[in-house]
């Protein structure tokens, strides 16, 4: 034992050390991880932040708004008590809004194929439901048909 010592071997009370058992000096510590900074996690979506969803008393009720409505609201209620002007910046408002919703719509118009293939969906839907509408118009007078003539028998029979 003693040459065994002397050659590098190792007491029997240390853990082996090879492939997936690196030397406890080495080891991680209790709570630490391989790579402390980590991988970047994936970028948040950036929203405006006139567009974020906030919640806020709406006659007594919570109501559930984005944070540009929740201004309109508040000028709102200011112009409703006299503030002129909250009037005013109420009318720009209304006027960018118009801006930008014109300049949208100009990008959301429909090419002539798109209206086109547009039309004929609504029109089958039309016809789908004019079918239908008709089956169940028959149906109704068909048993307003049949009740009819129960209840006239009826009558007939109590007469005689």
């Amino acid at each position: 034992m003693a040459r065994d010592r002397e050659r590098g071997a190792k007491p029997a009370d240390t853990a082996p050390i090879g492939y997936g058992r690196p030397p406890e000096a080495h080891r991680f510590k209790p709570g630490g991880v391989g790579n402390p900074w980590g991988r970047k996690g994936k970028p948040k979506p950036t929203i405006d932040f006139f567009d974020e969803i906030v919640t806020v008393p709406v006659g007594g009720k919570p109501r559930r708004m984005t944070r540009d409505e929740t201004i309109d609201l508040a000028l709102y209620r200011e112009l409703m008590g006299g503030n002129v002007s909250a009037s005013k910046e109420m009318g720009r408002r209304r006027k960018e809004r118009q801006a930008n919703r014109t300049a949208t719509s100009e990008d959301d118009a429909l090419s002539p194929e798109d209206q086109a293939a547009f039309d004929r969906m609504i029109e089958r839907r039309a016809r789908g439901l004019r079918s239908l509408a008709g089956e169940a118009e028959d149906r109704c007078e068909a048993a307003a048909t049949d009740e009819g003539a129960r209840l006239g028998g009826d009558d007939e029979e109590g007469a005689t």
